[in-house]
Formats: structure tokens, sequence, C-alpha cells
């Protein structure tokens, strides 16, 4: 049924597009190639924007014709969303210069290996092969959106959207070097904190200035006091910078602060140190503005669904062979959209490999097929009766 050197092939041709963020004629390319293909297994397709924002489409499919055909406004419950995006991290023009290689350990290197095109395509592959054995008995939407590596900030609202009518989801995301799948993910949210001081001449002028940088480095131990790891709480001070020169006292700093975590709860507290720390500087001439940078996202958490479709998982893996362990990691998805909404979610179900965002992005081919039967065997065992 399945066949590794059609794939390979396929993620060879994908791979050669420079998809890179809001690569306009790259991402294009990319939802071509994926809508003609499912139009011609007969399936329903869309393409949609958000804000009219034209280098960020979003490419539906369903077998769901209902509504004229209108997936996004469609009534209809879904069974499964399945989830991938079409776009990379990697510059412009980075494909010309790096095709895609397999070495004799079966190891593919190539831009967006693995994140994410070869998850949209074994996605793609299990539709595909599972409608010619007439196994699709359930409605699925296939979610492919272009702005997934710079944060979602055109297309999260669409999975908010598929959320509130889905039961199950699978995020074709790498799967782990070690072949795991990823059950859990931290949320995040981004502070940029900003301290206003009093410039002055640091030698005629010393005592009459107010020290920016001092004041806000007298917050980075109340920041990281709350870090808690038995928690999964993490504050990482990603960035510091201000001052100009030796001669004068800085009247500016400021700090970049990615918050990840797994309760809610500690969300709450961070904030209200953001905001006694915008109330109670240490030097009252100085004050402080904090603001949250980009799209918060909530953690991917396990819900009563979730816990059905990793019991699923586990039967499947029975009778495929397929190791079916799973990790907590820190990175985001889309996924945490959708299991925010109470959808039970299953991450890394696209191929394995590691690198991610490096030259050194890797897919382990031997992980394709396996990968496929333990996903085919998971959606016969929740929708065959």
């Amino acid at each position: 049924m399945f066949n590794l050197d059609e794939y390979m092939k396929d993620l060879t041709e994908i791979c050669s597009y420079d998809s890179g963020r809001y690569n306009k004629e790259g991402v294009y390319q990319m939802v071509d190639w994926f809508k003609s293909r499912y139009e011609a297994l007969g399936m329903n397709t869309q393409v949609i924007w958000m804000d009219d924002h034209e280098e960020a489409p979003l490419l539906i499919v369903s077998n769901d014709r209902s509504n004229g055909g209108d997936i996004l406004n469609s009534k209809t419950p879904v069974d499964v969303l399945l989830i991938s995006h079409l776009d990379t991290v990697f510059d412009t023009e980075t494909v010309k210069n790096w095709p895609v290689t397999v070495d004799e350990n079966g190891i593919g290197h190539g831009p967006g290996v693995i994140d994410c095109k070869g998850g949209s395509l074994l996605a793609y592959y299990l539709i595909r092969e599972m409608l010619a054995a007439g196994e699709v008995n359930f409605t699925f939407v296939h979610a492919m959106n272009t702005d997934e590596e710079p944060g979602s900030n055109y297309s999260q609202h669409f999975f908010q959207h598929f959320a509130e009518r889905t039961k199950y989801c699978l995020v074709f995301e790498p799967g782990r070097a070690n072949d795991e799948f990823v059950g859990v993910r931290k949320g995040g949210v981004k502070y940029v904190i900003k301290a206003h001081g009093i410039g002055a001449h640091s030698g005629a002028d010393f005592e009459k200035g107010a020290n920016a940088i001092v004041e806000l480095c007298k917050w980075i131990p109340e920041i990281t006091a709350l870090i808690d790891l038995e928690k999964g709480t993490t504050l990482n001070i990603a960035k510091i910078e201000g001052g100009l020169n030796n001669g004068q006292v800085p009247d500016l700093a400021e700090a970049a602060v990615r918050l990840l975590y797994l309760d809610p709860g500690e969300v709450d507290k961070v904030n209200a140190l953001m905001v006694r720390m915008q109330k109670e500087p240490f030097d009252k001439r100085c004050h402080l503005e904090v603001e949250i940078k980009g799209i918060s996202r909530p953690p991917m958490y396990i819900t009563e669904n979730t816990k059905t479709l990793f019991a699923a998982l586990d039967k499947a893996g029975a009778k495929t062979g397929v190791d079916t362990s799973w990790v907590t990691t820190g990175g985001m998805s889309d996924g945490n959209w959708v299991a925010h909404h109470g959808v039970g979610t299953l991450d890394g179900c696209g191929p394995c490999g590691a690198g991610l965002h490096t030259k050194d992005e890797y897919i382990k081919t031997a992980s394709v097929e396996p990968r496929f039967n333990v996903m085919r065997q998971l959606l016969l065992d929740l929708f065959t009766k």
C-alpha cells in the first residue's frame, strides 16, 4: 500500500520549492501542489486568507461537501482535523544550493524535509491510500497553513474556528528523533520590558541621572524567582540592551523575556509581577513599560478526549509494532490552539527526525512507513464500527 520511493520522490519535489517565511511565490507553489492532488482524489478544497493577507494562504481540504463546498463555514462536525504547515524557516534561494539527499543510512537532508513538508506529505498519502481502500469512514479536514513559522499570526483564528466542531486532532509536525510522539506542549508568552530612567552626564551630573539599566537589572532576580522546573515553568531572559557610552547615565534599557508554562496559573503570577514592576520601581525616578509581543499560545494539554486518543494510539501501535511513547516539550505548534478547546490532540504524527530550523535538518526515512501504518490503524480503530 505505501511506497517509500514514491513518497521520497514527491518529498524531493516539494522541498525544491522555496517556501520560506512569507515567500509568496513559494507558498503558492506548495498550496497548488497539494490542492491539485487532493482535487484529483475528488476532495473538496478551499484557499482562504485572514484579513486578506495574500502572502499567507491557508489551504483546507475535506471530504465534506455540504454547505455548497464552503468547508470553513460548514456546520458538519469534524471527526478528525489534520494539521500541518507548508512554510519553512529558510531564506529565499536556500533550496538552490541544498537539494534533498539521502545517505546510505537512510537519513534524508533538505530544507523542510521534516519541518513540516514531510508531515504534510504523509497526511496526504494517508488520506489517499485510505480513500483507495474504502477506509475513510470519517469526516476530516486537513488544514495546511503557510505562516506557522512566524507564529501563525494570520491562521491561528481558523484553527480555533475548526476546534469548535472537532473531536480529534492529529498534528503532523515531526516525530522525535527517537520515534516518540508529542503529547503535551507548553504554552508561551513573550514580554518586552522597557525601563525608562533619566539621562545625565556620568561625570559632571551623575547624581542627576536615574540609570535605566540598573533599574531593569534589579528586576531580573524577581523574574527568575518565578521559574519552577517542577511545574514546567521557565522564564528565559532572552535579550537585554541599553545605554550608549561610558559618558552617559543611560535613560533606556530593554529586556525580552519568554515564559513557557504548563499550568495557566503561572501566567497570572508572572503578570502580577509585571504589574508590580510598573507600579513600584526600585528607583522612583524610573518607570517601566511591559508589552506582550506577538501571539500568546495556550498549552496543549491532556483532555478526556486526548486520553481516549492516546489509548487508541497504544492499541494501534500494538497491532502495527510501532512504539507509541510520547513526550512533553516546550516547543509550540498549531495543535496548541486546538487542544485549548478540549479537542483530543496528538502531535508529532509526522515522520521522525531532528535538526529543525538548521542546515542539519533530517528525516529518518525508515520512520515514514511505520508512521503511516500506525496512523492508518489509529483512524481505522477510531471510526470503523
